[in-house]
């Protein structure tokens, strides 16, 4: 049994006290592990918001990959129940085996590049608390600077809309004030001006979604027309820099004949992929990871993403 989890491409950079941002010289990921490598548990231990985070890396033998494992523990009030033989509820016990429940993220580098695949579980440290566990692990900078992630994001969000067979969901987001002179150019476009008449400077929240059910050719191809007048007609409200949010999952042709889905967002365009990995026991394995991982760095490195 397998599930389809979504991966993240991140970057490591420098970022000022007045969060100003510069490159940072590749190899940071390996680096780090070597790093890591050589530190006792509490060394690689950083507090945040109450919980631990935790952390270990190395290069995985099966796939080569130089990863980096971050856990974050889920303290006792967070923690999930069990259910004993005989119905009855409870929560997890810490014991002789058990030391504490953690939330997974996996992190495989991109070669010596500062870029890595990410994936996390649903409850796993944000970005902003791995930035201060790497902060925490590494030596404090003399200038004060700190290591920070930021987004890998493609060229154009356009290109892969026009490339793509279809739009399989959109999702756009705004204030009333922004969509209420939009052109009348498509559904999308008639929708979002409607209810910026109606909502009196709230913000318009819309979502199409053909859920998981593929789409037939034609209504995907449909509401990809309907995505794209839409966009080139309203380009002043999606920069960066606004409120606003315009992103989509696209439709493209395997070459085994298989649909692939790729979420793209239109402003900041962000590089994420899906890929499949194995359960056991209803969670990813770790190896199942690494490889899922691997699949995607390849597809990166391809430019298929």
């Amino acid at each position: 049994m397998g599930v389809n989890k979504t991966i993240h491409f991140m970057e490591v950079c420098w970022k000022d006290t007045q969060n100003n941002v510069t490159e940072m010289q590749p190899g940071f990921w390996r680096f780090l592990i070597g790093e890591l490598e050589g530190m006792t548990d509490d060394e690689r231990t950083v507090p945040y918001m109450g919980v631990k985070l935790e952390g270990e890396g190395g290069r995985d033998a099966r796939t080569s990959l130089d990863y980096v494992y971050v856990a974050k523990e889920r303290a006792p009030m967070d923690r999930p129940h069990t259910r004993q033989v005989g119905g009855s509820y409870g929560v997890i016990q810490d014991g002789p085996t058990v030391q504490g429940i953690y939330e997974p993220t996996y992190a495989a580098a991109v070669g010596t590049t500062n870029v890595a695949a990410f994936m996390r579980s649903s409850g796993a440290a944000g970005w902003s608390a791995i930035e201060d566990w790497l902060n925490g692990v590494l030596p404090s900078q003399p200038g004060g600077d700190k290591i920070a992630l930021r987004a890998v994001v493609s060229a154009n969000g356009f290109d892969e809309l026009k490339r793509s067979l279809g739009v399989a969901k959109i999702h756009v987001k705004g204030s009333g004030d922004a969509f209420r002179d939009a052109e009348p150019a498509g559904n999308i476009a008639s929708a979002v001006k409607e209810a910026g008449r109606v909502t009196g400077g709230l913000s318009v929240d819309l979502t199409l979604s053909f859920g998981h059910i593929t789409p037939d050719d034609y209504s995907a191809e449909q509401l990809k027309q309907d995505l794209q007048a839409f966009l080139e007609a309203n380009k002043a409200s999606f920069t960066h820099g606004s409120r606003n949010q315009a992103d989509a999952t696209l439709m493209f042709r395997k070459d085994d004949g298989r649909i692939d889905r790729r979420p793209v967002d239109f402003i900041y365009n962000k590089i994420t992929t899906k890929e499949r990995v194995d359960l056991d026991g209803g969670e990813p394995t770790r190896d199942s990871v690494l490889i899922a991982l691997q699949s995607a760095i390849r597809r990166y490195q391809n430019n298929e993403l």
